[in-house]
């Protein structure tokens, strides 16, 4: 039986994903460790807000990407805690 990843699956990458990216220079590299230093985030979180602000400022909106799981049950988290309270 083959198995075929839905939509859905795509959407909810786990958080340690790797992905590499051929054809950067190391002046882009240094730039982005520094940029997210200044920031104070580390690189991947710092490259993760930047790409995907570009990326919907590209498509006008219309790559506007998917809740994060993570994010939406953080919420509910809250919610639910202030309930208890």
């Amino acid at each position: 039986m083959t198995t075929t990843r839905t939509k859905a699956a795509w959407r909810i990458a786990k958080p340690m994903d790797t992905w590499s990216v051929r054809g950067v220079s190391q002046e882009t590299r240094a730039a982005v460790k520094v940029a997210a230093r200044n920031a104070g985030k580390p690189v991947g979180e710092w490259l993760e807000e930047t790409l995907r602000r570009a990326a919907t400022e590209q498509t006008d909106g219309l790559a506007e990407p998917d809740v994060r799981i993570e994010d939406a049950l953080a919420k509910i988290v809250e919610r639910l805690e202030a309930i208890v309270k």
